[in-house]
């Protein structure tokens, strides 16, 4: 800030003007000035991500499933193999 030179006039003038700049760095972060719609853009963010973890988690979930169901097939088919092969050396 200033040096202790200054009067408290000097001193409000230069507090507004930092204020003023502030609030014109703040207000640069809003389309338009517009801050329900800034809201609503960064609500839009929030749940395209929310619905792209939810898709990951469902292909995720389908490929496990899919994976699991292919190796009960595996495991079926070879014992159903082993019980056709040990059925005709039986008989």
């Amino acid at each position: 800030m200033a040096d202790n030179s200054t009067s408290p006039c000097e001193l409000c003038v230069e507090l507004e003007l930092k204020i003023a700049e502030l609030h014109k760095k703040i207000d640069s972060g809003f389309p338009y000035g517009d801050l329900v719609e800034h809201r609503k853009v960064h609500e839009d963010y929030i749940k395209h991500v929310a619905e792209r973890a939810a898709l990951w988690k469902s292909v995720r979930e389908k490929t496990v499933t899919g994976i699991v169901w292919a190796g009960l097939m595996l495991i079926g088919s070879a014992l159903w193999e082993f019980v056709k092969t040990a059925l005709r050396s039986v008989g």
